[in-house]
């Protein structure tokens, strides 16, 4: 989906706006009374959060990476499904398979209290099966406000038992 459709079915007017970030990849912008926050599609990398009023929250490395196939650097990545090195296979990347896949927006609301509420989803395909040979479909849900609120789940849609381990391996600014 280009920026212009995603900002069309997505945006909200003057609060939540796709852009081109860092490395051409998109990016989810919002500029609320209550907060700040940067998000890419790219692994839904939480890059900036930042409370109106108040200093930046999340650290983000000088030297990450912003393309295709490398995980960005600082913020708040996605482990999944394992968390560091994997336990069999020193060749497989570091922290699992979806922090370097794109992911689809399923939807951005705001909420009574003036939060954003951003739901991004991915699953399985052929280049993760590839890597993990499992079926799942995996929902990040990031409601930006005066507070930070995220969560991860994780459906098995495979015939399979699957074992995972996930984390959201948030840096923060000290």
């Amino acid at each position: 989906m280009s920026i212009e459709q995603l900002n069309e079915q997505f945006g909200i007017d003057n609060i939540v706006t796709f852009t081109t970030g860092k490395g051409d990849l998109p990016c989810i912008e919002v500029k609320s009374p209550l907060a700040t926050a940067t998000v890419y599609l790219h692994g839904a990398h939480l890059t900036h959060w930042q409370p109106t009023g108040e200093e930046p929250v999340l650290f983000m490395n000088s030297a990450s990476w912003f393309e295709d196939g490398k995980p960005i650097r600082g913020g708040v990545p996605i482990c999944f499904p394992w968390f560091g090195p994997h336990l069999v296979d020193e060749n497989m990347p570091a922290h699992g398979i979806v922090r370097v896949k794109a992911w689809d927006v399923e939807s951005i609301a705001q909420d009574n209290a003036g939060n954003i509420v951003i739901t991004l989803a991915t699953e399985s395909n052929d280049e993760t099966y590839e890597l993990w040979p499992f079926e799942f479909k995996t929902r990040f849900v990031i409601t930006v406000g005066k507070t930070l609120s995220m969560s991860l789940q994780t459906q098995n849609t495979d015939d399979k038992e699957l074992k995972i381990t996930e984390a959201l391996h948030s840096y923060f600014s000290v």
